[in-house]
């Protein structure tokens, strides 16, 4: 996957904390969480393929700690942002 690719998984995480820190809902807000966590986890994939990651970046901690994101949002996508 590009560069291209990367940034625009990261994009989409972002635009996803931003829904959540907006919306009153807590429902949308935590699958809003939960999906901004899959776009970061998919970032991954894309900079470090063919299985050469670091434990980091296949626990997420490295674009959760470039968001902001804490541990706890971790969980499978449900929301589309």
């Amino acid at each position: 996957m590009s560069d291209g690719d990367i940034s625009r998984y990261r994009r989409e995480a972002e635009e996803c904390r931003s829904f959540a820190a907006k919306t009153a809902n807590a429902i949308e807000k935590q699958q809003a969480l939960r999906l901004a966590d899959e776009w970061l986890k998919l970032a991954q994939v894309a900079r470090f393929p063919l299985g050469v990651e670091p434990r980091a970046a296949l626990d997420g901690e490295i674009g959760r700690a470039e968001l902001g994101v804490l541990p706890e949002h971790a969980g499978v996508n449900q929301h589309s942002c």
